[in-house]
């Protein structure tokens, strides 16, 4: 009978030893004990950083659970005490995403009554976000910017002066949100957002801010998936020039260590390699560097490639 009460002591302090070991709160369970019903977390880590990775030290995207809309990020560490968070700080973080979604709420409804269709907005303190989705013409940018000044100009005390207007392709709608940028989208679909977005244009707002002053800034996202369609087409035309003014043999590549840049306007520089032929393929232990190449400077709206020339240096 001692015999079979030491091991049922034993067993008891074997399972409460477990208990002591789980002990340690997770994020989730911090928020539940200080926070109770209120947020969850809808990614744990978002830090890719490895040192940080390393010691513990964790980015975490939390929502408000009535409205999901309503995010924030937090740093938090796997074994300081307390997770290392202040409950201060997150309710502060709480309150400003909130209010930060109320102004774009608000912004929205007022766009949307002056017109603007399939559109966007996000607030992140002093700065506002306004993705329209559509085809980037000259009459669909002029269109943007005649909607969005007005409504920015009747504001009373504004509080989002830097203004981010991205124009992006039409079939992206609805694919990642609705009408609110939830503010853990910069963290979690920045490949998505740059490959979708097709130009871009910012701006610090004031007074009397011109259409006609802002058109020409638009700025064409050379990292799009559309703009693999403009470097094809650049390639194709940077070829028919070089047939007729380089001598025979080369090798013009199209898509292995060609240089872009971004130009002022909706133009994209491309610089493709050029060797006397094409280098071997699968032995990364070959490197060739090219003789020189073939650069010309990329209009997206005329599809043209002008300024064509050598360049030795890049």
């Amino acid at each position: 009978m001692a015999a079979f009460a030491i091991f049922c002591t034993l067993i008891f302090s074997l399972f409460g030893c477990f208990r002591k070991k789980n002990s340690k709160p997770t994020l989730g369970s911090w928020l539940e004990t200080h926070f109770p019903g209120q947020f969850e977390v809808v990614q744990s880590n978002l830090n890719l950083n490895v040192m940080d990775l390393y010691y513990g030290r964790k980015l975490a995207l939390i929502a408000d659970k009535s409205d999901p809309e309503v995010q924030w990020m937090v740093n938090w560490q796997k074994d300081a005490t307390d997770l290392g968070l202040n409950v201060a700080e997150v309710q502060a973080a709480s309150d400003s995403a909130r209010s930060d979604v109320a102004q774009a709420r608000a912004l929205f409804g007022l766009l949307k009554n002056a017109g603007m269709e399939r559109f966007s907005v996000g607030v992140i303190g002093p700065a506002a976000y306004v993705m329209v989705f559509g085809q980037p013409d000259a009459a669909t940018r002029r269109h943007i910017l005649a909607t969005l000044l007005p409504v920015l100009e009747a504001r009373k005390n504004p509080t989002q002066t830097s203004i981010w207007v991205e124009l992006l392709e039409e079939q992206a709608y609805g694919q990642q949100f609705n009408d609110i940028i939830p503010r853990g989208h910069w963290q979690t679909a920045r490949g998505w957002n740059e490959d979708q977005k097709i130009m871009s244009i910012d701006f610090e707002w004031k007074k009397g801010l011109s259409v006609e002053t802002l058109v020409p800034h638009w700025q064409i996202n050379s990292a799009s998936l559309r703009s693999g369609g403009y470097m094809d087409d650049a390639y194709r035309q940077a070829l028919a020039w070089a047939e007729k003014k380089l001598p025979q043999p080369f090798y013009l590549e199209s898509e292995h260590l060609v240089y872009v840049e971004q130009a002022e306007g909706l133009a994209i520089r491309y610089s493709f390699p050029c060797f006397d032929a094409k280098p071997p393929e699968g032995d990364s232990t070959v490197q060739i560097e090219p003789k020189f190449y073939v650069s010309g400077l990329y209009r997206t709206e005329q599809k043209v490639l002008s300024e064509i020339k050598k360049r030795n240096d890049l």
